[in-house]
C-alpha cells in the first residue's frame, strides 16, 4: 500500500483521467467541489456513485460490471450514478470515500490501553493494559481493513487493475469539543495526545489500505485529531441533485464542506500525477 501526502501545488496531469468515486454521505463534499464550486485539478474527470449508510455492501461484479444486488442499492445506482451497470474497464482509477474508514475506532482503544508516547503510559493502571506502538497500529488497522471501504476495494480489485485510493471519513469537527460525543477523543485532545493518536491512525490507515491511502491534508486538521471548522461549517447533505443544495444540521460534526472537498480533489490530483502510466 502507498501513503500519499504530496505537497501543494498539484502537479498537472499529463492527460485527462476518468475516475469513479464511491462512498456514502461523505461523497457530498467532493461532489459539491466538483460540480458546483468547480475547484478541481485540470484533467480530473469524475463520476460519482453513492449510497446512504451501508448500501454499497449490496453490490457485486457481473462480467466486469458493478451491479446492485438489492432494490435499495439499485435505486441509488440510478439516483447517484444514472445507470444500472457500471463497467469498471472504463475508469482510470477509483476513489472510495468513508464507508466505515474513520478515526472513531480510536475511542475504545484510547480508553482501554496505554501506549508509549501517550500521556501517562508509564503509570500502571488496573484496567488499562500496556501495548507497544506496533501493536496499537495493528489494532487500529484491523477494523479499517475489514470495514465496508476495504470490502469495496477488494471487489474493485477483482474487476480492475487500476489504482484504488481509499479516503477516510473526515476527522470530527472541532465543534466536537463542545459536545458530549466521543469523550475519549475529547480527553485525548485535552491531555495533549491528539497529535500522537493522529500519527498512529495515519500509519495504521496506510497499512490497512488495499492499494493507496489518501490522507486528510494536515492544513484541514485542528490539533491533529479534529477537522478545522473552516472545513466543516455548512457541510452539504447527499442528495440526488447536487444543484439542490441541502445543509447538514447545525450541530453536525461528522461531515465536511465543499472547501474541504476541493482540498481533497487537489490532493487526489497530486497523487495521480505521480502514478506510473
Amino acid at each position: 500500500m502507498t501513503f500519499f501526502n504530496p505537497p501543494v501545488p498539484a502537479t498537472p496531469l499529463e492527460r485527462p483521467l476518468l475516475g469513479l468515486v464511491l462512498g456514502n454521505s461523505h461523497v457530498a463534499a467532493l461532489r459539491l467541489a466538483y460540480t458546483q464550486i468547480q475547484d478541481r485539478p485540470p484533467g480530473l474527470v469524475l463520476e460519482f456513485l453513492a449510497s446512504g449508510q451501508a448500501g454499497l455492501a449490496e453490490i457485486a461484479l457481473d462480467r466486469g460490471d458493478l451491479i446492485a444486488t438489492s432494490p435499495r442499492t439499485a435505486a441509488d445506482f440510478l439516483r447517484f450514478g444514472a445507470r444500472a451497470r457500471i463497467p469498471l474497464a472504463e475508469y482510470d482509477f477509483f476513489l472510495i470515500v468513508g464507508l466505515g474508514f474513520n478515526v472513531y475506532g480510536l475511542e475504545p482503544l484510547y480508553r482501554e490501553y496505554r501506549c508509549p508516547g501517550l500521556n501517562g503510559w508509564q503509570s500502571a493502571h488496573p484496567k488499562r493494559s500496556l501495548v507497544s506502538e506496533a501493536a496499537m497500529r495493528q489494532m487500529i488497522a484491523a477494523p479499517l481493513r475489514s470495514c465496508l471501504s476495504g470490502r469495496v476495494a477488494a471487489l474493485l480489485r477483482q474487476g480492475s487493475d487500476k489504482p484504488i485510493f481509499q479516503q477516510a471519513q473526515p476527522r470530527p469537527a472541532e465543534t466536537l469539543l463542545l459536545q458530549k460525543h466521543y469523550p475519549s477523543l475529547r480527553r485525548a485532545v485535552a491531555r495533549g495526545d491528539a497529535q500522537a493518536l493522529s500519527a498512529l491512525f495515519e500509519q495504521a490507515a496506510a497499512l490497512a489500505c488495499l492499494d493507496h491511502y489518501l490522507p486528510q491534508p494536515p492544513e484541514t486538521r485542528h490539533k491533529g485529531l479534529l477537522t478545522a471548522v473552516a472545513y466543516t461549517e455548512n457541510a452539504p447533505r447527499l442528495t440526488a441533485d447536487p444543484a439542490r443544495l441541502q445543509r447538514q444540521a447545525a450541530n453536525d460534526f461528522l461531515h465536511a464542506n465543499g472547501v474541504y472537498g476541493a482540498r481533497m480533489l487537489h490532493h487526489l490530483g497530486q497523487a495521480l500525477a505521480v502514478q506510473p502510466r
